[in-house]
């Protein structure tokens, strides 16, 4: 029987359960991913962030892109910017719940609530992922693990 996604199901009786014909192998990459961020603006670019997930959480949620992002990085660089200066970001959703609580308390002045999440044609940032991912797929030797990968970025 085919289900959703064209998945496959297969009905066998309690004594079939180990038969080959009621098994079937499953490939698993070994793929594993990073959330990076990074921020550019006219004749500046700040430092790369590799966000870091909590213990027992299964990835990086709202609270942890305040803390590592906002209030590490954000807000002490905007305290330097002009009163005027505009924070942009998508509409991610790390950028919300407890990320907007924060932006507010660091007066972080923004516009993300009318930003199309990962607009490339509008957000200058979109085009610099873009590149790198180009750039890594290029190499002759490619990075094979997780720490590699964060050197190449």
């Amino acid at each position: 029987m085919t289900g959703e996604r064209g998945r496959l199901y297969i009905t066998r009786r309690v004594w079939e359960k180990s038969h080959p014909d009621c098994i079937q192998s499953v490939y698993r990459s070994g793929r594993t991913s990073f959330m990076v961020w990074g921020a550019i603006g006219w004749g500046w670019k700040l430092k790369l962030v590799f966000l870091e997930r909590r213990h027992g959480k299964r990835g990086i949620n709202s609270r942890d892109y305040a803390e590592q992002v906002l209030e590490e990085v954000v807000g002490p660089f905007l305290q330097d910017m002009e009163p005027d200066t505009i924070f942009m970001e998508d509409g991610a959703k790390v950028h919300l719940g407890f990320a907007k609580a924060v932006r507010k308390a660091l007066n972080i002045r923004g516009f993300s609530q009318w930003w199309p999440p990962s607009s490339p044609d509008l957000n200058p940032i979109e085009k610099v992922w873009r590149w790198i991912k180009a750039r890594i797929t290029q190499m002759d030797k490619f990075p094979t693990t997780l720490d590699e990968l964060k050197q190449v970025v």
